[in-house]
């Protein structure tokens, strides 16, 4: 959700924006797009999911490193898989990485606690959705973070609605993985228009 909303911000700005997403690949099993009309060009990959976290994780990284463009002025993203495929990318492009880190997880093995730790610490430039988090990468990583708190779209949370009228609005998955039909781990690029 917020990489898709974040294109879409930028698009309204004047960036000529591209979201790249992942989706688990399963003949006609999900729709080819995002939960709901966007407004920003996407590229969704498919990849093979086998069951097991750790391995599933690195095919994920590398579907994004094997597909995604190599033209774009800048590349952000905001998860762990997104962050570990842009510090691939980095070694075949010079355009600047952004991370946004919204939380740091807590996993108990050590591979996904390493990854985590390459996805914060190896892109170029940090963002943090909170002083907290700005403090705590400072702490435990050593790394700098720049602070943009997170946005709220008052026409999809306006709290003067009823929850009558919230009630009737279609439903997504809140978790962190992203809506029921297509899963949240998303890469945006820009091209700046002159």
């Amino acid at each position: 959700m917020h990489a898709l909303s974040l294109s879409e911000a930028l698009l309204e700005l004047g960036a000529d924006v591209h979201l790249f997403s992942l989706r688990k690949w399963r003949e006609n099993s999900y729709p080819q797009g995002f939960f709901r009309e966007v407004s920003v060009p996407f590229e969704i990959f498919p990849y093979r999911a086998r069951g097991h976290i750790n391995e599933d994780v690195r095919r994920m990284i590398s579907t994004y490193d094997e597909n995604l463009p190599l033209d774009f002025d800048i590349y952000h993203t905001q998860d762990c898989i997104g962050g570990n495929a842009l510090s691939r990318l980095k070694q075949k492009v010079s355009s600047p990485t952004v991370r946004t880190v919204h939380h740091v997880d807590e996993f108990r093995g050590s591979t996904l606690r390493k990854l985590q730790e390459k996805s914060i610490c190896l892109c170029d430039m940090k963002v943090t959705v909170s002083e907290y988090w700005r403090r705590r990468l400072k702490e435990e990583y050593g790394v700098d973070s720049q602070v943009i708190h997170n946005g709220v779209d008052m026409e999809r949370f306006n709290p003067l609605m009823s929850i009558q009228d919230l009630s009737g609005r279609e439903r997504t998955s809140s978790s962190s993985a992203g809506s029921k039909r297509e899963r949240a781990w998303s890469i945006s690029s820009s091209r700046w228009r002159s």
